[in-house]
């Protein structure tokens, strides 16, 4: 499922496994600032001020953010229900937010739902996929299988066919004003190489085809800086 959406794959697992346990795992594998774990459609509700929501971005974003857990995770629960009990309307009032809301606004609510977690945490879980270091070698045996194929993305492509390296265990992302890549690469030589590129507070005109190449050109300029490096 990752191959086609990492987001309908994400939410899966959070209605089959539940919150708790994926945040419980999360801390285990080194994720401690507990991002939220919303899924797509619970951020695209809330942001867009589905169910009882102020319609305001910039008041409902300061509710939300005084909001724990618990609390956040219910309004995000009340702003699903208004998808069930009217689509159309919930489908018409996203588009509506995302084609009207101010940019900034847009981009404020964004960080605010979206996760959140440090390069350090990224670089960290990185590795542990590019090692197979699960607790299930059934699972490691998967993702052996998929990192062979060398990966997609910035700097997965780049190094496809590389033989430097040995795997490519890499993620990106984008949202409203944040565009994302990186990956952990274990070298032919034993040397250890990670990348994380975070480009925060993007403004309005730069869009996913303009920054896309910049942010790939500087993960492969940053990697070759770093390969000879490399902690072995």
């Amino acid at each position: 499922m990752i191959a086609i959406s990492d987001n309908t794959a994400t939410d899966a697992l959070l209605w089959e496994f539940g919150r708790d346990r994926i945040d419980g795992r999360l801390a285990a594998w080194g994720f401690h600032s507990r991002p939220m774990l919303f899924s797509t459609a619970e951020m695209f509700a809330l942001s867009a001020g589905l169910g009882d929501l102020p319609q305001s971005p910039e008041i409902r974003r300061k509710m939300l953010g005084g909001l724990d857990r618990r609390a956040a995770y219910a309004m995000a629960g009340e702003a699903l229900d208004a998808i069930e009990r009217d689509r159309d309307g919930a489908m018409a009032k996203v588009e509506t937010y995302y084609e009207t809301a101010p940019y900034l606004e847009r981009r404020a609510l964004s960080h605010l739902l979206d996760w959140r977690i440090t390069p350090e945490e990224l670089a960290s879980f990185y590795a542990r996929v590019a090692l197979g270091k699960f607790e299930s070698p059934a699972v490691s045996g998967i993702v052996a299988r998929y990192l062979a194929k060398g990966g997609d993305g910035m700097l997965g492509a780049y190094l496809r066919g590389d033989e430097r390296k040995k795997a490519v265990a890499r993620k990106g992302g984008s949202d409203t004003g944040i565009l994302t890549d990186g990956g952990y690469v274990p070298t032919t030589d034993d040397r250890h190489v990670a990348v994380v590129v975070m480009a925060d507070d993007l403004p309005p005109d730069a869009s996913d085809e303009m920054m896309v190449p910049r942010l790939s050109e500087l993960s492969q300029l940053i990697f070759d800086y770093l390969e000879p490096r490399g902690r072995r």
